[in-house]
């Protein structure tokens, strides 16, 4: 049952190195192999299943093993012989491992985490005279305005901004997004460039571009931009005293930490401009930090999934540090972390996880693969060293 039980860590977002190639060296073998692979992972019933039994309590144990002895009784050889028939077999195993795997498998543990949810799309949006607004999804359109102007429709957890010609000059008039812990938020500007803002970030550009040479935007926190492209009118992203500029692409800036900013390019090329340094140019797939202590701006080509995974609703963590993967968390689930051995911070992790699921379904598969213990108090979570 080895394979079956690293496909549902890989759905729950904990396999090791060895795990992982494994998987892969499985994949490989046979088409069906993929073919079942891949319908699991795009069948959301599977976690769908897990939530709805993690509400239940452990006394449906009894319930699963009879599912589970059950499903030993059917003929694998004889399933094997016609490759739909090999996939059902796959499929039923597989699903049924996953709610005992996750619900009563060994190492699995259950929090009470129903003060703790994962973030929402809200925010704030300040305008240039100092009015503000919250902007929180809804079914329900909203316009903007300024004064009598119309300027942007907020609605379903984003704001576009639709300046026409007939417009009254408004072209340096400056907005404000500020999105807070627990949230995130999207806002298309009036040029056209999509911004996905995340957790505990905010955004000033100006409510129209007209009449600017450049188009320029000032970014605390992260945000994942997705350029309108314009020849004549490059577009610059200040953070943190550092230049980006580009005229039409894909990429990631996250400047959280003081003095550090990570720009993360998935197409097209950019320049980053280091303070009182020359223009260097960013390649596709590769990932740029600057470092403001020791003036330094490293390239690298890497693999940038970790990245920008945020964008597309998930986690996703390459051999990360405990201590960093329970910021982004606490960001996200704004919520307080405590670690009670300061040393697990060192402890790291790989693992893809969902971004909207209940903070027990992370922890578990965190636990599965690092040697903690958590324990929640309200909106609090506690770490330390399991069996201690």
């Amino acid at each position: 049952m080895e394979i079956e039980k690293l496909i549902v860590k890989y759905l729950v977002g904990c396999l090791s190195k060895e795990e992982d190639q494994t998987l892969k060296k499985w994949l490989q073998e046979d088409e069906s192999h993929q073919l079942f692979f891949h319908e699991v992972c795009s069948n959301k019933n599977f976690l769908a299943a897990y939530r709805q039994y993690n509400q239940g309590n452990l006394k449906s144990r009894k319930a699963f093993h009879k599912v589970w002895s059950t499903l030993h009784k059917d003929d694998v050889d004889s399933l094997k012989q016609r490759k739909i028939k090999l996939f059902h077999y796959w499929q039923r195993i597989a699903c049924s491992l996953l709610i005992l795997f996750l619900f009563v498998g060994e190492g699995y543990f259950f929090y009470d985490s129903s003060r703790i949810i994962p973030g929402e799309s809200k925010a704030f949006l300040t305008l240039e005279d100092g009015s503000a607004r919250q902007l929180k999804k809804s079914g329900q359109e909203h316009w903007i305005y300024i004064g009598n102007t119309p300027i942007a429709k907020e609605y379903d957890g984003m704001i576009v901004y639709h300046i026409t010609n007939e417009s009254p000059d408004i072209t340096y008039q400056l907005n404000t997004l500020s999105v807070p812990r627990g949230g995130e938020y999207r806002l298309t500007l009036s040029d056209g460039t999509k911004i996905h803002l995340n957790s505990e970030s905010e955004l000033r550009y100006p409510v129209s571009f007209k009449g600017q040479e450049n188009r320029m935007v000032e970014l605390k926190g992260e945000a994942y931009f997705e350029i309108a492209k314009d020849s004549l009118h490059p577009f610059k992203v200040i953070t943190q005293g550092l230049l980006i500029q580009q005229l039409g692409t894909v990429f990631n800036v996250k400047s959280r930490a003081e003095g550090k900013v990570e720009v993360a390019l998935v197409e097209g090329s950019i320049g980053i401009y280091p303070c009182s340094q020359e223009m260097q140019t960013i390649l596709p797939g590769q990932l740029a930090v600057w470092n403001e202590s020791k003036n330094i701006l490293s390239v690298e080509n890497k693999e940038l999934l970790s990245h920008t995974a945020w964008h597309f609703n998930r986690f996703v963590f390459y051999d990360e540090s405990l201590g960093h993967l329970m910021e982004e968390l606490a960001l996200w689930y704004n919520v307080d972390i405590d670690f009670l051995d300061e040393s697990l911070k060192k402890l790291h992790f790989t693992g893809s996880l969902y971004r909207y699921d209940d903070i027990a379904v992370i922890l578990n598969a965190i636990e599965e693969t690092v040697n903690v213990d958590f324990k929640i108090s309200g909106l609090r979570i506690k770490i330390d060293r399991k069996n201690k």
